[in-house]
C-alpha cells in the first residue's frame, strides 16, 4: 500500500524510563504504561488504507451507464477489467446494472492490482426519486485488502458545469492482507466540475464511524475538501491532490487521540499522503 517513514518521536526521556521500567516489571503508572502499549503507527497504517480503499474505485460511479456501452471507453479503465451489461427482461428499465470483473492477471504488462468484481447498479433512488448509482463488492479487493457491502449515491444537483451527489454506506468492512478488518460508515458528498461534457474535478467533503482493528471506535472529518483531478485519472491515480482528514480514536481512560492525514502533489501527479499521528510522528506515503 506504499512505504512510509518515520520522521521523528517525541516519547522522551520519561517514556524510555517507563519503558525499561514496564520490561522489568517494576510499577509504571498506569497511563503511561497504556500509551506505550499503543503503536500509533499502525493506526497510522489503518487510516490510510480505510481512506485509498474508499478513493481508490469512486470515479466509476461518475460516468453513465450509456458510457459503460462504450468500448472505447471501456479499454481504458484501469485493470482492464470485463466489462458486461445485463439486461434481463425482468428488470426494471430504472434499475440497470454493470459488472466489472477483474479478472485478468495482468493488463498491458503491468501487474493488477484489484481482483473480484465491483457491480454498478444504476436507478432512481427510492427517496428522492432521483438518479442513483448503488456500488456493490463481490469479492473485490485492491492490493489484497478487501471491502465488503455497499454504498449508495445519489445526484443532488445536476448542472451543465456541476453535479453534485451523496455518498453514504453503513457497516462496509474493510480486511486487510492478514485479516485484520475494519467496520465503518460514512455520508460523504461530492462536487463534480464538468467542462464540455467531461469530468475534470471532484472534490469531496464529510465525515465516518465506525471501529478499527482492535475494536477501538473511530471517527473522521473531512477537514479541508479533498481534490481529485482528471490529470492524475488520465495516469491511472486516483488518490487526492490535496484536502486533510482528521482522524479521531478511541482511548479508555485517558483522552482520545487525534491524527491528521494530509493530501499533498508534486508535478506530474506524484501523489503524497502524509499522516501526522498524535504522539508527535510522521508517515509519509507515496502510492
Amino acid at each position: 500500500m506504499g512505504k512510509f517513514v518515520k520522521k521523528y518521536f517525541l516519547n522522551g526521556a520519561a517514556g524510555r524510563r517507563c519503558f525499561i521500567g514496564f520490561m522489568l516489571l517494576s510499577a509504571c503508572n498506569t497511563d503511561e504504561l497504556r500509551r506505550l502499549q499503543v503503536d500509533q503507527s499502525f493506526e497510522g497504517e489503518e487510516i490510510y488504507l480505510i481512506s485509498n480503499v474508499l478513493d481508490e474505485h469512486l470515479l466509476l460511479a461518475f460516468h453513465s451507464y450509456e458510457k459503460y456501452r462504450d468500448t472505447l471507453f471501456t479499454a481504458t479503465l484501469a485493470d482492464c477489467p470485463v466489462v458486461n451489461i445485463i439486461e434481463n427482461e425482468d428488470v426494471d428499465e430504472n434499475d440497470r446494472k454493470v459488472h466489472l470483473d477483474y479478472i485478468l492477471p495482468n493488463c498491458e504488462g503491468a501487474p493488477a492490482t484489484r481482483r473480484g468484481r465491483i457491480v454498478l447498479t444504476f436507478g432512481k433512488s427510492p427517496s428522492t426519486e432521483k438518479d442513483s448509482v448503488k456500488i456493490s463488492y463481490e469479492g473485490y479487493s485492491v492490493n489484497g485488502v478487501e471491502i465488503t457491502g455497499s454504498r449508495m449515491l445519489n445526484l443532488l444537483a445536476n448542472g451543465r458545469n456541476r453535479q453534485l451527489f451523496s455518498d453514504m454506506a453503513e457497516d462496509i468492512i474493510i480486511e486487510n492482507d492478514v485479516g485484520s478488518s475494519s467496520r465503518v460508515s460514512f455520508a460523504f458528498e461530492h462536487e463534480l466540475a464538468i467542462k464540455d461534457r467531461i469530468l475534470t474535478e471532484s472534490v469531496s467533503t464529510g465525515n465516518l464511524s465506525g471501529r478499527n482493528w482492535t475494536g477501538k471506535t473511530i471517527s473522521m472529518d473531512i477537514s479541508q475538501p479533498k481534490h481529485m483531478v482528471k490529470t492524475c485519472w488520465d495516469q491511472k491515480k486516483f488518490r487526492p491532490v490535496a484536502g486533510e482528514e482528521r482522524w479521531t480514536v478511541e482511548r479508555t481512560e485517558v483522552p482520545d487521540v487525534v491524527h491528521r492525514l494530509v493530501y499533498s502533489s508534486d508535478e506530474g501527479c506524484e501523489t503524497r499522503s502524509i499522516i501526522f499521528l498524535s504522539e508527535g510522528v510522521q508517515m509519509e506515503k507515496r502510492p
